[in-house]
């Protein structure tokens, strides 16, 4: 009972171990009191619970009860056995005799009822020493089971106590652990907070510069927006203009689209009594360089042209190419390298001469186009250079309703499209064979028209120029 109460309790805890121990006391006691089998059975069951220590104890043990049982089976003498055969062979006969009742015994004879009454004597006492012995035994297996009971009682409540005590210290650990994570987490977030409130005092101060720098860089922008409109005012005032061009070609036309607010190219014309001259120029790159060199260079073709009466436009180029390295590179400044590419007409009468540096002219009459390029050379840049340069005069003579185009790169250069292509000279000469019979100021349109059609939303990539005009 001691046994199963104990087994049962430490089962009902998971204590495996414990239910091994258990096991092995039992086993142990059965075999002290010589009941080898069970107390072998047991112990094999406790020996497939226990951990490898105290399997190895159980397997002595069980090696230990073998050895006993076998020397008590050869020790026991012949006389022992003769003995417990013989009263065995007793008890046997007096459990099997029958005993007779003192009524019957009366009715024997006396040798008869001496003997009987011997048996009678004799199995009563058997009888009660058997009771005597069962209650003795009974006694002492109740109070062996108290003790056990006892025994296993206070080594469950001690292993109870053992396993709270190490609950205890697992969630005082466990506490301790998370109150130092709680901690450490609590001194994180707080760093952060120090931090991000650092950085949003020092952004503070950082958008502050920035606002006032912002302010700085819009009020120069203003100013420097308010000059370069007042530089266009004093390029358009300087520079000749589209009614200028209609005064000497009336039949004529200017497309003219500035990539910033002022521009590098730009249209000169000069008139004589028997001479009609118009020069259309790229100067380098576009905004406020560029205005500044066509500046320069329209005040150099006032020089050549008007005071020195210069209009054949091959010594035009020439001339202008040399005045232009000699004002760039007057105060030394090597690494000034600027320039101009431009074309040069003179109408005189029913001929018509041309000039170009990199840029050319084109010529159509009622269906045939005709392109007359420039040299491969421009007017400046490399001052270093010694060669004088030679241009190429084209002479052809001209008859009524012959229609002539000036124009800078800007146009045949500018990127747009469908796939991003440059509009090439090909595209040009299109439509200005679609565009020949219409008016003057109907071309200008379409080729307006035409120019913001092809850019989309693409950027403008240099300043575009063209001229066209008729022969009356």
């Amino acid at each position: 009972k001691w046994y199963k109460l104990a087994k049962e309790n430490y089962k009902k805890t998971n204590a495996k171990e414990q239910v091994a121990k258990v096991m092995y006391l039992y086993g142990a006691y059965l075999g002290d009191y010589g009941d080898y089998k069970k107390a072998k059975t047991i112990l094999k069951e406790a020996s497939k619970k226990a951990d490898l220590k105290e399997k190895k104890e159980i397997d002595e043990l069980i090696k230990t009860i073998d050895y006993n049982q076998s020397i008590e089976q050869k020790t026991k003498s012949n006389h022992q056995l003769n003995q417990q055969a013989a009263q065995e062979n007793y008890i046997e006969k007096i459990e099997q005799k029958q005993a007779l009742s003192l009524a019957e015994i009366e009715s024997l004879s006396e040798e008869k009822q001496l003997i009987e009454l011997k048996y009678k004597i004799e199995k009563d006492e058997y009888e009660r020493e058997l009771l005597v012995k069962k209650y003795t035994l009974a006694a002492q297996n109740q109070d062996l089971r108290l003790k056990n009971a006892e025994v296993a009682a206070k080594e469950a409540k001690i292993s109870q106590q053992k396993i709270e005590k190490k609950q205890q210290q697992i969630l005082l650990i466990t506490a301790g652990i998370g109150l130092l994570l709680l901690i450490i987490v609590a001194l994180s977030i707080f760093r952060q907070y120090k931090i991000k409130k650092q950085a949003a005092k020092s952004l503070a101060l950082k958008n502050k510069v920035i606002e006032k720098q912002k302010e700085a860089i819009e009020y120069k922008s203003q100013n420097i927006e308010k000059s370069i409109q007042y530089a266009r005012k004093i390029q358009v005032s300087l520079l000749p203009n589209e009614i200028e061009l209609s005064s000497i070609f009336p039949n004529s036309f200017v497309f003219h689209k500035p990539k910033d607010v002022v521009s590098g190219d730009f249209i000169w014309t000069h008139q004589t009594t028997e001479q009609k001259l118009l020069i259309v120029a790229d100067c380098t790159g576009h905004g406020v360089p560029g205005a500044f060199i066509s500046l320069l260079c329209a005040n150099l073709f006032n020089q050549i042209i008007i005071k020195e009466g210069t209009i054949r436009p091959d010594l035009i180029l020439k001339t202008i190419d040399k005045r232009l390295k000699n004002e760039l590179n007057k105060y030394g400044d090597k690494d000034i390298k600027d320039g101009m590419d431009l074309a040069i007409i003179t109408l005189e009468q029913n001929n018509l001469l041309f000039s170009g540096a990199r840029n050319g002219i084109y010529k159509i009459n009622n269906t045939k186009i005709e392109h007359y390029k420039g040299d491969r050379k421009s007017v400046g840049y490399d001052h270093n250079e010694t060669q004088e340069k030679i241009f190429k005069l084209h002479k052809f003579s001209v008859t009524e309703n012959d229609c002539f185009y000036l124009t800078t790169d800007g146009y045949i250069d500018q990127r747009g499209g469908n796939e991003n292509n440059k509009f090439y000279s090909k595209r040009f000469k299109e439509i200005l064979l679609s565009v020949n019979n219409q008016k003057l100021s109907k071309q200008k349109e379409i080729i307006s028209s035409t120019f913001d059609k092809w850019i989309g939303n693409e950027e403008q990539m240099d300043d575009v120029t063209v001229v066209g005009f008729k022969i009356a």
